[in-house]
């Protein structure tokens, strides 16, 4: 009913983690520069549309391959058509289709696919930019190479917990039981910790982090609501039980001229106007040549 995948099990052995396949994501954990143009608050409509929601969903053959697709409408009249192509040999090809509407929207913090992996494939190699995290607007200084790490290794230890490990330019990501191989290319993020950990409103509990403003500023949850950071600390950021992986066609520039206002560049702000097709093959290791 929401278009998103639940189980992949290749000769009696699930290749994702507690039912999380793969779904559309469009949000990422807000950084600093993003708390200071307004971003959490602007892009809501994103963070919501990343949510399970009900979807259209046909299927058919084509030849021995089962298709199957699934059209999920979206805010501003926007609709998104995600289409798995499932071969006989366990491969699946998942493809996006992103329609934009005709009212005008805020920018997309990124635009992908989200799941989650077993633990047990923690350890993994990519032919991408690396070994350091890398970003639009952050990735002269990295370089495409083959690189080997790990989904824990990649969470970068900021002091205030926020978007992470991502790599650009990526052509295949090699978790062993399963290759990821990209259409042309993508970008992705793997690490032990979900994208709500890192997200700072998702912190139940925790105060704002309150400019030094009159106290009748620090009572006022309503106005600190996806505008203020919450008073989260790296060593509040749990290492779970699987892997969550993020593939994107791109997740917009982090910007940084300053960290009160100035907005990523145009250039590397991912307008609905300018996404485009693209896609990735899931490969389990028996499905190799």
């Amino acid at each position: 009913t929401t278009g998103a995948a639940l189980s992949y099990e290749i000769d009696g052995t699930e290749l994702f983690a507690d039912g999380f396949g793969v779904r559309p994501n469009f949000w990422r954990a807000p950084v600093d520069n993003d708390y200071g143009d307004g971003m959490p608050r602007r892009t809501q409509v994103w963070k919501e549309a990343s949510r399970d929601a009900d979807a259209e969903v046909t299927g058919r053959m084509e030849g021995d391959a089962a298709v199957i697709a699934a059209t999920r409408a979206l805010a501003g009249g926007n609709r998104l058509t995600t289409t798995y192509t499932v071969y006989p040999s366990g491969a699946v090809n998942v493809r996006m289709h992103f329609a934009p509407g005709e009212e005008p929207m805020p920018e997309m913090p990124r635009y992908g696919v989200r799941f989650r992996l077993p633990e047990r494939m923690d350890a993994f190699a990519y032919f991408g930019r690396g070994p350091e995290e890398n970003y639009w607007d952050r990735k002269a200084g990295t370089f495409v190479s083959r690189y080997e790490t790990s989904a824990r290794r990649e969470c970068f230890p900021y002091v205030r917990p926020q978007e992470t490990g991502h790599h650009c330019d990526t052509e295949w990501i090699d978790f062993g039981e399963l290759l990821i191989v990209a259409d042309s290319t993508m970008a992705f993020n793997a690490l032990r910790c979900t994208v709500e950990d890192l997200d700072g409103e998702q912190a139940v509990g925790r105060d704002y982090q309150w400019h030094n403003w009159t106290k009748s500023d620090s009572n006022e949850a309503d106005k600190a609501r996806n505008a203020m950071r919450r008073q989260t600390h790296v060593n509040d950021i749990p290492v779970r039980d699987f892997v969550d992986v993020c593939l994107d066609y791109r997740q917009m520039g982090l910007g940084g001229y300053d960290s009160w206002g100035k907005r990523p560049e145009e250039s590397v702000t991912l307008r609905t106007g300018k996404l485009r097709d693209w896609g990735f093959t899931l490969v389990p290791k028996r499905a190799r040549k």
